[in-house]
């Protein structure tokens, strides 16, 4: 194709246009797979290599389909981010790698820094980024908006949502880029990162919250109570909040009158983070009452019963009230009981004879062997 964009210069308010023949490839399921761009007068070489696609064979890897379906469009939100990943060092490691639901690229190392140093050397650009989500200490998403401008190319924006994921040392081992539209998809990718990563630690309490999530999309209450004890309690700190909630009667009527006031209303997790027996999420109830779409933010603490692995406490903050919410979650760890096998584990008479049988064998040291055998 032949493209033509126009506009009007935002800096010095002249207008522009730039002509250019781009080059698409489409995968089995009709989604761009591929985008490549000439010059107006480099139409030889264009089609040239239009053939060279066209005669190929699509690999499998080019024509997958993107996990979920494009649905609504990005929305950036400046909440504070719980975890450390928008702060630390976010350096490539070796073998980092970058690619994305709709781009065909896919850079390893420093090939990511050689794509920021292109647009860092035009003679105009801007470079903006704002956190939309986090999952634990290692995981961002990100909203990436770069605008350049250099020699007879006008104002050229790039928008896109980026999914960052660190190692423990801080450095970035993985960048995946999605369309701007593409938020269910990126957060999908958020999750099943952290799944894999840092949750795979705790998978009773992320595999709980990925539960209550199901509950919350289809408002299926009794499915709800099955996952919370029967003494579960709800306590609010907020300035304008609920009146404690004892057991599951009391929980399932405070969902129930927000089920009257807004029937399509569902919860949207921006950040979160989890530990052995308590999660704190930052978030927002959204839908529609009345005719308008509202956003209700809060911070939600969740505590587990260490037998049942059920909801048991859940303490509610509004967003400025995150540390403590902070001091809360903390807390929670802080309390929990120490595991009843652990007892067994520290050294008795025993045990003593056979660490010092396993040192003297290591040393080979055989009267030292001898006189722990006896011992035994």
């Amino acid at each position: 194709m032949l493209w033509t964009t126009s506009g009007t210069d935002r800096a010095c308010g002249g207008a522009f246009e730039r002509q250019f023949l781009q080059l698409l490839v489409f995968g089995t399921d009709g989604l761009i797979i591929r985008s490549e761009n000439f010059d107006a007068d480099r139409a030889a070489e264009a089609l040239a290599r239009f053939d060279e696609l066209t005669a190929a064979v699509p690999s499998a890897r080019a024509s997958r389909t993107p996990r979920r379906a494009r649905s609504r469009a990005s929305r950036t939100r400046g909440t504070r981010a719980i975890g450390a990943a928008s702060r630390r060092s976010s350096r490539p490691a070796p073998g980092h790698s970058t690619g994305g639901a709709w781009s065909s690229s896919s850079w390893i190392g420093l090939q990511f820094l050689d794509f920021l140093r292109a647009t860092f050397e035009m003679a105009t650009s801007r470079y903006v980024s704002e956190v939309i989500a986090t999952r634990g200490d290692r995981l961002a998403l990100d909203h990436h908006l770069i605008e350049v401008r250099d020699g007879d190319i006008g104002a050229t924006e790039i928008e896109s949502l980026i999914v960052v994921e660190l190692d423990e040392r801080g450095e970035r081992v993985a960048t995946v880029r999605f369309d701007p539209g593409d938020l269910d998809a990126a957060t999908a990718e958020l999750d099943d990162r952290y799944a894999a990563g840092e949750a795979a630690a705790y998978p009773h309490v992320w595999g709980w919250m990925r539960d209550w999530g199901k509950t919350i999309a289809t408002w299926d209450l009794d499915a709800r109570a099955a996952l919370v004890a029967p003494d579960h309690v709800v306590h609010d700190h907020r300035l304008f909040g609920w009146e404690t909630a004892h057991g599951v009667a009391g929980m399932l009527e405070i969902y129930k009158s927000m089920l009257e006031l807004a029937p399509d209303a569902r919860f949207r997790v921006d950040h979160a983070t989890i530990s052995a027996h308590a999660s704190l999420v930052v978030g927002a109830w959204i839908g529609t009452r009345e005719g308008g779409a509202f956003e209700a933010p809060r911070i939600a603490v969740q505590e587990f019963d260490h037998a049942s692995g059920r909801g048991c406490r859940l303490d509610l903050y509004d967003p400025g009230q995150l540390a403590e919410a902070r001091a809360c979650f903390a807390a929670v760890a802080a309390r929990t009981p120490r595991d009843p096998l652990a007892a067994f584990a520290r050294p008795n008479a025993a045990t003593a004879v056979r660490d010092r049988l396993d040192a003297a064998f290591e040393a080979r040291d055989w009267d030292a062997i001898r006189a722990s055998a006896r011992r035994m």
